[in-house]
């Protein structure tokens, strides 16, 4: 399922190292990567919680479209929740469930940042009860990401990303297990080791499940 220091990804146009597996049980598995969780540096990638039916208004955005137009009209598009597809009641539960497990787990995390629609906001809120919105984690900076993923978080902190599921595909292309799109599953997150100019290596894909079975290893 996931594979502890399993993939090195070169974040430039073009280049992804191979696949490297370790022979190791599953148990030691969990083990090691609970650990390192416990240790800080990390970058946990989140997409968005699961949403409900997108929004019947004529006008109504999602993240790629809410770029268009000026700042200020981008801005009221990213805040005007109505006019959005929005986390469900079970996503929220699940958000709330891996909340829970990243208590239990005793994880420190320095800074939250999410794209600034709603559902991304909520999620890092439920998450972690702070948030602050990036363009870098909706818009077209490449190398914004970059460096939000390859940038070693301060003082032994974790570093929290909500974003979309084209921003994280467009991050980490082959998540363990894909939605129907080929997109990592809404409320799944990617734990990524920042290796420094552009590079980081992903340590696992956590679902919510997984998050409650890492926090009940004792």
């Amino acid at each position: 399922m996931k594979r502890l220091l399993a993939t090195t990804l070169m974040v430039v146009t073009g280049s992804i190292a191979l696949s490297l597996q370790t022979a190791v049980g599953q148990d030691l598995e969990d083990s090691a990567l609970l650990a390192r969780l416990q240790s800080g540096g990390l970058v946990l990638l989140f997409r968005h919680g699961k949403t409900g039916p997108d929004s019947d208004r004529p006008d109504a955005v999602s993240g790629r479209y809410a770029l268009d137009g000026s700042a200020k009209e981008r801005q009221a598009a990213y805040f005007d929740c109505d006019r959005q597809r929005n986390l469900s009641d079970e996503g929220r539960e699940e958000l709330r469930q891996v909340a829970e497990a990243m208590r239990e787990i005793g994880l420190v995390i320095g800074k939250a940042l999410s794209s600034p629609m709603c559902r991304t906001r909520e999620t890092a809120w439920l998450l972690v009860g702070q948030v602050t919105p990036a363009d870098a984690l909706i818009g077209p900076d490449n190398a914004g990401r970059r460096r939000l993923v390859s940038t070693v978080p301060a003082d032994g902190s974790n570093r929290v990303l909500v974003s979309h599921g084209y921003i994280v595909g467009s991050l980490v292309p082959q998540p363990e297990r894909p939605d129907a799109r080929g997109q990592i599953v809404r409320g799944y997150a990617h734990v990524l080791e920042p290796l420094g100019d552009g590079e980081f290596r992903v340590l696992a894909e956590l679902g919510p499940d997984d998050w409650t079975r890492l926090a009940a290893i004792k």
